[in-house]
């Protein structure tokens, strides 16, 4: 994440370059947002600070949650968005896999925890609430079963 830190310090000092982020920036959101996203990206060193934190927050919060264990016998379902929404390049396709790996872990934490993979891209709320929704009754259900 050095890099993104450094991303946002030279977009601060608008010595952001397409050269700087070409392994970020794939042909795909080029053609999809066009010309005035490559701007944005290169003269907004607040979207780079906040891709950074966030990331930071993310490993700060993985330490957190692994700091606890287990989480025993709690109904868990983590919904895996199947879609590679990062792009079709090396370096998406490489955040996607991670991205699900990490989820995959994340349904091992609980004897009751299972991944359902979904057909849908980084918004799964968004594109199927249905399956959301679906997913919370179920875990809802499952802990009301566990008190009676």
């Amino acid at each position: 994440m050095e890099i993104v830190r450094q991303f946002a310090e030279k977009a601060a000092a608008k010595t952001l370059t397409e050269e700087d982020i070409a392994d970020c920036l794939t042909p795909d959101l080029v053609e999809r947002f066009g010309e005035r996203y490559l701007k944005l990206l290169l003269n907004n060193p607040n979207y780079w600070w906040t891709y950074y934190w966030q990331n930071q927050y993310l490993i700060a919060s993985d330490a957190q949650a692994r700091s606890k264990g287990k989480l025993g016998d709690l109904p868990l379902t983590v919904i895996v968005a199947t879609q590679d929404w990062w792009g079709d390049e090396l370096y998406a396709r490489s955040l996607s896999q991670m991205w699900r790996a990490l989820q995959y872990a994340q349904s091992r934490l609980s004897t009751q925890g299972k991944a359902l993979p979904i057909d849908a891209g980084h918004a799964v709320f968004r594109e199927r609430p249905d399956v959301v929704i679906a997913a919370a009754l179920e875990m809802i259900g499952a802990i009301a079963a566990q008190k009676n």
